[in-house]
């Protein structure tokens, strides 16, 4: 057996040749195809048969050498991670070389640079499609062809937004989080910089939030999905005025204070993780700032045996009145308990990718039922359209109204005035309140636990995680549940 063929080194050397091996023929073909086209232009033949197999030619070339470079970047960090693990087996917090020197880099570059690759794939093979659809007339014998216009129309917003991605990371480059002490500790005050290369203090501040996130992936194949669940979250306003300016940038102070029940990190088993990100973003002149990293939280000599999950106290919660920005009101009741109203908080930024989303779905249904198709591919788009203009109207103007006192609660959600539902909720069949982030989005939902296992959401789209919590610490109150 030829020496130190069964080390780390020489599995490296053979998984290196096995990708080389597989990228080899999409290079190869991207390259020659390149050449029919380069030679088709120079013997002055129509643009379709030379100019198109060279843009081909260099989508295979371009995204082949990303992908592998990719590919090759991960075998090495996780060459230097494996050693890591092999120097300090009991101190997970030591396995990565940013966390081992408590300078952690941020990681939107990577993100960008594979996004702006799946662009560049997916236009490539969209364009050419719907190109030759359209020069060679096809759709006049079969217009239900002219559906494969939507995947172009897909590509161009994917284009807008990676050359936005890209643009970003050009601009600010990679951002650092420097941490005093490695690990961070469950239970205790995490203290932090982040060093940006925003030059100008951002007129609103900086928006931070630091969120424990359970990563979940299942299936195989084509089948296979990734679920991200936000576990506890953290959001913190960093104004103007608490900035530091420097030579480079700027630097962004931040102190979380982290609950000791909470889980730590951990990502060792590649199909269920839990992360905790920290992430930072500014309204800034052109592209707008935003950055993410990842942190080291572990449960260490310095957690605290006793879990403390800051849950308001009951006089808090019965002294607590809402913000005015918090779009909660409180009306308390001459018989006891309160009625309590809940408005939306929309953002532009994020209900409009949800009406452009409603645009480009319902362009397409119009466009299917132009072309004759069969009746029954227009209905079951259509029946998921109702449904996504259903969540889209109730971000935008769904309201609740909670009534609780003693005998339970009695939720009206409601859109337009009269338009909506109620639900009653007995007292003796709650078990309790809480408040939990929404998937996938920066607000939350405060729910009421019934003691049949089950959860029904009384108050959507709350910004503050503060005055959720208050709000279910003051439904606690109201109905006395134990």
């Amino acid at each position: 057996m030829t020496p130190g063929a069964n080390s780390p080194s020489g599995g490296r050397r053979v998984a290196t040749g096995c990708l080389i091996a597989f990228f080899l023929p999409f290079f190869t073909v991207g390259l020659g195809v390149f050449v029919i086209g380069a030679r088709a232009v120079i013997h002055h033949a129509p643009a379709i048969v030379g100019v198109l197999p060279m843009l081909i030619g260099l989508v295979f070339l371009g995204v082949s050498s990303l992908v592998l470079t990719a590919a090759l970047r991960g075998m090495k960090s996780a060459a230097e991670m494996s050693g890591f693990r092999a120097a300090d087996p009991d101190k997970p917090w030591l396995w990565k070389k940013d966390w081992r020197e408590g300078v952690i880099v941020s990681h939107g570059t990577t993100q960008s640079v594979l996004l702006a690759a799946f662009t560049v794939a997916w236009n490539a093979v969209s364009l050419p499609t719907a190109w030759m659809i359209y020069h060679r007339g096809l759709f006049r014998e079969r217009p239900v062809e002219l559906v494969v216009l939507i995947f172009p129309i897909i590509g161009l917003f994917l284009f807008v937004i990676a050359a936005y991605q890209l643009l970003r990371a050009m601009k600010y480059g990679a951002s650092r989080v420097m941490l005093p002490h490695v690990p961070i500790s469950l239970g205790s005050t995490v203290h932090g910089e982040i060093v940006t290369h925003v030059k100008e203090r951002p007129e609103d501040g900086f928006t931070l939030k630091l969120a424990c996130v359970l990563r979940e992936v299942t299936g195989t194949g084509k089948s296979r999905t990734i679920r991200e669940t936000e576990l506890w979250r953290e959001d913190q306003h960093v104004s103007p005025a608490s900035v530091i300016p420097t030579m480079d940038g700027i630097r962004v102070p931040f102190a979380f204070r982290i609950p000791s029940d909470a889980r730590p990190t951990d990502e060792t088993i590649s199909r269920t993780q839990v992360m905790w990100r920290l992430s930072a973003s500014a309204e800034t002149p052109g592209i707008d700032y935003a950055a993410q990293f990842d942190l080291p939280v572990f449960r260490t000599g310095e957690t605290p045996h006793e879990p403390e999950r800051f849950l308001p106290t009951a006089s808090d919660a019965a002294m607590w009145m809402p913000p005015t920005d918090s779009r909660i009101t409180i009306r308390p009741l001459p018989a006891g308990g309160d009625e309590i109203g809940v408005s939306t908080r929309p953002r532009g930024r994020e209900i409009f990718p949800l009406f452009l989303f409603c645009a480009i779905w319902f362009g397409a249904i119009a466009l299917i039922v132009a072309t004759d198709a069969p009746i029954v591919i227009a209905v079951f788009f259509g029946v998921i359209g109702f449904f996504v203009m259903v969540a889209v109207t109730d971000a935008v103007i769904g309201r609740s109204t909670i009534t609780a006192n003693a005998g339970g609660v009695i939720v009206k959600r409601t859109w337009l005035g009269p338009i909506g539902y109620t639900k009653r909720i007995e007292a003796e069949a709650i078990e309790s309140f809480g408040a939990t982030p929404t998937a996938n989005s920066p607000y939350f939902d405060v729910n009421v636990f019934r003691r049949n296992q089950s959860k029904l959401a009384v108050a959507s789209y709350i910004a503050n995680r503060k005055d959720a919590e208050m709000l279910a610490a003051r439904l606690q109150h109201d109905v006395g549940a134990r």
